[in-house]
């Protein structure tokens, strides 16, 4: 029975973000009435073999079910590895104990102008509330990776998030430049 919800539960997102991304992309089609008149006998003898299921409950489960995104650190991690432009704000990381709470990667500039103009990454670590922990600021010296590291102290289940931006060292070419970051977490 297990089995078969799950597959029910899989197949109802599957439709219902199959019918968000339709009537999202297509408006008119949501208007439009959906002739049932072509179903054929041997659906319909499929659809009466199905046991019933409740579909509040189907959905409620599926509501529960956590998502990428949050998550509790404890120990030493992999972070996070990515391309950003101008600036990014990492999803919420709580805290699963209390110490100090060391991140450390390296980046480098991902774009056409990271040979002629270095990129200065200013990575923080945050409150939820946008209060600033810890910071460093690193200039790229073109040559690959560029490393950092950044610590402080935490409690446990306090919530923090990283906040990482990419700016020029001189102009051109602006204030909006694009860095590939990866890091790592220790908490001790």
């Amino acid at each position: 029975m297990g089995f078969l919800k799950s597959k029910i539960k899989r197949m109802v997102l599957g439709l219902s973000l199959v019918a968000s991304m339709l009537f999202s992309a297509v408006p008119a089609l949501a208007a439009e009435e959906v002739a049932s008149e072509n179903v054929t006998n041997e659906t319909e003898a499929v659809a009466s073999e199905s046991p019933s299921v409740d579909l509040a409950t189907v959905m409620a489960d599926i509501a529960l079910e956590p998502r990428a995104g949050n998550e509790t650190w404890t120990g030493s991690g992999f972070g996070g590895s990515y391309t950003f432009t101008n600036y990014n704000l990492t999803p919420v990381k709580t805290m699963g104990t209390s110490g100090t709470l060391l991140i450390y990667g390296s980046f480098y500039g991902n774009d056409g102008y990271a040979t002629s103009s270095p990129i200065v990454l200013t990575a923080q670590i945050r409150k939820t509330d946008g209060t600033v922990k810890a910071e460093t600021v690193r200039v790229d010296n073109r040559s690959g990776n560029v490393s950092f590291a950044m610590s402080c102290s935490v409690s446990k289940g306090e919530q923090i998030q990283l906040f990482f931006d990419a700016s020029s060292v001189s102009n051109p070419p602006g204030i909006y430049r694009s860095a590939f970051v990866t890091y790592n977490y220790d908490l001790y």
